[in-house]
């Protein structure tokens, strides 16, 4: 199964915490963590059930910027219609899309969920490399936590069980590649007087076309050597 780890940003409840940790173990899904989280108490533990070793081992981090150097691909999570607000980072894919484009994904996936009352911060969309949002009926279109949780590991279960495993693994540009690409992109920007306030949305949209494929070492390499030459040139 595609590593993924569920991230839960500032969780208000602990019965929150608790459901989504049994979700998880319904679907395989065992490494949680906690971005500076209430204090779990004997209701995240009666609501977790069988999954009280999840909440366990969960780690918990001061804050979301902390660990994104650990995934290859970071995916946050919105309830916002993107056809009407338009302060969404970038477009926005579905659960079995999202799901199925990952299915042969051989990094570490971070799937990131807002806080109960507000979601996400658009500074904290702007640090994942992709954003999923579930659709829902437009009368009430906002989720439970751990309703959302269950959607997305249930979406990427029922795809890793109709996989083809008989696929040679492949290596695949990781994080520190990425970074290091956007780094350049970054730099032969500033070079050619890119108007600032177009910058934020090159580099974005730069980190949405790696985070929505399986970019290769190859391609790295590759793409490197050419954005390499232009900075070298300028």
């Amino acid at each position: 199964m595609v590593r993924v780890s569920v991230i839960l940003v500032e969780p208000k409840f602990t019965g929150n915490i608790g459901a989504v940790a049994r979700v998880m173990k319904n679907f395989g899904f065992t490494d949680l963590i906690l971005i500076d989280p209430t204090e779990l108490d004997d209701e995240a533990l009666c609501r977790a059930k069988h999954a009280g070793d999840i909440l366990k081992d969960a780690q918990r981090i001061d804050s979301l910027k902390e660990i994104t150097g650990r995934f290859d691909m970071m995916v946050g999570t919105t309830g916002i219609d993107t056809e009407k607000e338009k302060e969404v980072l970038r477009q926005t894919e579905e659960p079995f899309e999202f799901a199925q484009s990952i299915s042969d994904y051989r990094g570490h996936v971070g799937l990131v969920f807002g806080r109960e009352d507000y979601g996400l911060y658009n500074h904290e969309l702007a640090l994942c490399d992709r954003v999923v949002t579930i659709p829902t009926a437009p009368e009430y279109p906002i989720l439970n936590l751990s309703h959302a949780v269950c959607v997305l590991v249930y979406t990427i279960y029922i795809e890793e069980l109709g996989k083809d495993t008989s696929d040679d693994e492949g290596d695949y540009m990781g994080d520190n590649e990425k970074e290091r690409m956007i780094e350049i992109f970054s730099d032969i920007i500033d070079k050619i007087d890119y108007p600032d306030y177009k910058k934020e949305k090159a580099v974005v949209t730069l980190r949405r076309i790696f985070g929505k494929g399986n970019a290769t070492l190859w391609d790295y390499h590759r793409i490197m050597g050419v954005l390499s030459r232009i900075d070298k040139k300028l």
